[in-house]
C-alpha cells in the first residue's frame, strides 16, 4: 500500500525490515521483530541512513529524513 500511495512521491525511498525482500525491495537491519522494545531497530535504521548519506555523494543534499512505519499515514 505504501508503494501505491505516498512512497511514489519520495526521491530516496528506503524500506527497512528484519528480512531482505527483493520485491519491495527492503534493506535488512538484521534485527528481529519484537513485541516490545523497537528502539534498537529504530536506532540501527538511523545509523544505516546516516552512513549511506555520508558515503553517497548524491545524497549530500538530503535535508531531512522521515522514518515512518507501515501504519503511518502521510498527507
Amino acid at each position: 500500500m505504501i508503494l501505491r500511495t505516498w512512497a511514489q512521491f519520495t526521491i530516496h525511498l528506503r524500506i527497512f525490515s528484519d528480512v531482505t525482500d527483493n520485491v519491495l525491495p527492503t534493506v535488512s537491519t538484521m534485527i528481529e521483530n519484537t513485541e516490545r522494545g523497537h528502539c534498537e531497530k529504530g536506532l540501527k535504521i538511523l545509523r544505516m541512513v546516516l552512513d549511506e548519506i555520508m558515503k553517497n555523494s548524491t545524497l549530500k543534499s538530503v535535508e531531512y529524513v522521515v522514518m515512518a512505519d507501515d501504519d503511518t499515514l502521510l498527507r
